[in-house]
């Protein structure tokens, strides 16, 4: 289908509020209201959405890549296998949103609100989620490789499963969250706060734990061969079976 126009997209809009398949790539469509509309398989390749409303719309599998969403509304939205590598999502609203299976390289959440959303095997290598709020998100399965979350913060977010390889998770708040059997070999968690978390059979191998606090954490059967454990904090914590732990 060929690219729909600005003025056509203000007439549906009107209408039906129906973009089933419709390309609306590179268009400037900043601050329209999208809310409600069945946008599936829409694509909205390096299309600018600043501060636009998608709450409650169905995006599902739809083509962002490349696009310009600082600060729109994507609360509750639906954005199941979604493409979104190299999206401009900083100051996004996503509270509640589902991102299950989403493609995610590259893509800039900083200071988004992600409370309560879903992020399921979703692939998020190299993203950017820096001073985000990942407070009930349910990321299990999820591939974070690379990713940046310093200084984010949640509370009993679930990160069970992910990949977290090499990622950059510095100056993190995670409190009561759970990484059973999360792979964060070669991680950076430089004065990250594990206060409560749950990290069994976690991978923690040449992981940075420099000021890392795991009070009262469970991290029963976790490995930390080769890990730096320079004034950590295991106060609490319970620790059976740990291996390769080095005094």
């Amino acid at each position: 289908m060929a690219t729909i126009s600005y003025n056509q997209v203000r007439v549906i809009l009107e209408k039906e509020r129906r973009f089933v398949g419709m390309d609306m790539s590179r268009l400037d469509l900043s601050r329209l209201n999208f809310s409600g509309c069945d946008m599936r398989g829409a694509k909205f390749q390096y299309a600018t959405l600043k501060e636009a409303s998608f709450a409650n719309a169905n995006l599902e599998n739809a083509d962002l890549n490349g696009a310009n969403l600082a600060e729109a509304d994507l609360e509750f939205t639906r954005l199941v296998r979604a493409r979104l590598s190299h999206a401009k999502l900083h100051g996004c609203r996503l509270v509640e949103a589902n991102l299950e299976a989403a493609i995610l390289h590259y893509a800039n959440l900083t200071n988004s609100d992600l409370r309560m959303a879903v992020l399921m095997d979703a692939d998020a290598g190299s993203a950017y989620f820096i001073k985000t709020n990942l407070t009930d998100v349910n990321a299990r399965d999820a591939q974070f490789t690379s990713a940046n979350f310093n200084g984010a913060q949640a509370t009993r977010a679930d990160f069970s499963g992910a990949d977290m390889g090499e990622a950059n998770l510095q100056s993190v708040s995670f409190v009561q969250c759970g990484f059973v059997e999360t792979f964060l070999n070669d991680a950076n968690l430089r004065r990250a706060l594990l206060i409560e978390s749950d990290l069994t059979g976690a991978k923690l191998r040449r992981t940075d734990l420099t000021n890392t606090n795991f009070a009262n954490a469970i991290l029963t059967d976790v490995d930390f061969k080769g890990a730096t454990l320079y004034q950590t904090n295991f106060d609490g914590a319970v620790m059976d079976n740990v291996k390769n732990l080095e005094e």
